[in-house]
């Protein structure tokens, strides 16, 4: 999502031609999510990301909580909203940086691979309703990477499937978390949140297609992206926290098509214009489509989602995605803290908190997922954190926010120390250039324009074989033999 640049209240007339220049654009991609087929061995090429105009951020305003009654604001025990499908991201890139995947036959990611990331996957609540297995996080997580051009399939002639990194992942890899939480804030999987953007993501697209077998639309599907876009922000709540039912019960058609049993085909089946599709859904279908259509905003923390007190399961936007819907801030209830860090080290939690041991889990040894000790703080945690682009201050901010008392003194200065000691060893693959004198090393410095780094006076260290083809041209005509 781009940057506010104080044009949010924009004229309608501008949001309007916006969404048109947007539609314009979309048919290649509304065929692609609506063509696709669940099982197919072929691998689909990326889609080109977006980020969400501050033109929209007026009309976001318009529409949301528009199809929702006045519910009681609930008031959730637990909630969650971590960003979980970035850090998955993120630690699958690092460790695609050290050895590309290979699927199995099946398509199947190898265990032996994904073994090395299970202490580093984030507790997810068991109540959120997804599927939280490793296999699965790590197909989203890949689906992202591939969105935001840091991930490139290659398929050879015997089927076999094998995901490497881009030249663009070389370049990201040096950001820390937050800098790369925030870039995949671009990523078209959140799309579905955009109100200009005609598209359907692949979830939707490929349940609205097998849907076709019973409400046909007349004509292409142009426009229906839009449309559910509209609809799922009409029945988030704008302000406050509601109850999932209410959303649910709010997202539903107006005149849904139940289809005859026993009837003849003509009973089974009904036309219907791209505009009449979501009112003729019946529920089941319907709760379906909802739930692939929230998936990714849940999975990147833009909403939260949790339950009361009288076990109803509630949604709300996080203040994340406040900001990135361009929305005012809500005043954020504070939340009790309950834990604390031991002397020894231990993570002691008061009550359950799976949003906390989120958070914290970037940077202990889990050892639980309710309440007691639920992690252990050690140097091997805190520098696995710190490869990861989690800072200590970022660490020490996060305790902060939990800990009903200070941080003891031994554990403050044991952390320093444990970060002084993680620094890493880098390794670059490159081509070095011995030259005979200090002035040669220079002279190849300043034709390299910055592309070459300065390892002695005597030393260059140079990554790319073309820049190294150049520099021999340009060192001929300065009398450098190179």
């Amino acid at each position: 999502m781009t940057e506010t640049t104080g044009k949010s209240d924009a004229s309608l007339e501008e949001i309007e031609a916006e969404i048109q220049r947007r539609l314009q654009a979309s048919d290649a991609i509304m065929a692609k999510a609506t063509g696709n087929r669940r099982g197919s061995r072929s691998v689909a090429e990326p889609v080109v990301a977006t980020n969400m105009v501050s033109l929209a951020a007026g009309k976001i305003r318009k529409l949301l909580g528009h199809r929702l009654k006045e519910p009681v604001p609930g008031k959730p025990v637990q909630s969650f909203a971590f960003p979980v499908i970035q850090w998955d991201a993120w630690i699958t890139l690092h460790h695609l940086a050290k050895e590309p995947l290979k699927l199995n036959q099946d398509d199947s990611i190898p265990v032996r691979w994904m073994k090395p990331l299970e202490s580093r996957l984030i507790p997810m609540p068991d109540w959120l309703g997804i599927d939280a297995n490793q296999p699965a996080r790590h197909v989203a997580a890949l689906e992202l990477l591939r969105s935001i051009d840091c991930v490139q399939v290659r398929k050879s002639r015997s089927y076999d499937v094998e995901y490497l990194l881009t030249a663009a992942a070389r370049e990201i890899l040096k950001e820390d978390w937050d800098t790369f939480r925030k870039r995949c804030l671009r990523s078209r999987l959140l799309s579905i949140l955009d109100p200009g953007a005609d598209h359907l993501p692949d979830a939707c697209g490929h349940h609205i297609s097998h849907l076709q077998w019973t409400i046909r639309i007349d004509g292409p599907l142009r426009g229906l992206g839009q449309i559910l876009s509209r609809r799922v922000l009409e029945c988030l709540p704008a302000e406050g926290v509601v109850e999932r039912a209410a959303v649910v019960e709010a997202f539903q058609g107006s005149d849904p098509f139940l289809p005859q049993q026993g009837k003849g085909w003509e009973g089974r089946s009904i036309n219907a214009t791209v505009e009449e599709f979501l009112e003729r859904l019946p529920p089941h279908e319907s709760l379906a489509l909802l739930g692939e259509a929230l998936i990714h905003p849940v999975l990147f923390g833009i909403l939260e989602t949790g339950f009361d007190a009288q076990g109803n399961f509630t949604l709300a936007i996080s203040p994340d995605g406040r900001a990135f819907l361009g929305l005012e801030h809500a005043q954020a209830p504070l939340s009790e803290r309950h834990a604390h860090l031991t002397p020894a080290y231990d993570l002691v939690f008061g009550h359950p908190d799976p949003q906390a041991l989120a958070w914290c889990s970037l940077f202990i040894e889990a050892t639980g997922n309710d309440h007691g000790i639920v992690g252990k703080l050690s140097a091997a945690s805190i520098q696995r954190a710190l490869a990861l682009g989690v800072e200590n201050p970022q660490v020490l901010a996060i305790l902060d926010s939990v800990l009903a008392a200070r941080l003891p003194e031994n554990v403050r200065a044991t952390m320093d120390g444990w970060s002084q000691r993680a620094r890493p060893v880098l390794v670059t693959e490159g081509f070095v250039l011995a030259c005979p004198e200090e002035s040669v090393a220079t002279t190849l410095e300043r034709m390299a324009k910055g592309q070459a780094q300065r390892l002695s006076s005597l030393h260059l260290l140079i990554s790319d074989k073309k820049l190294l083809a150049t520099l021999r041209k340009k060192a001929a005509d300065q009398g450098i033999l190179l």
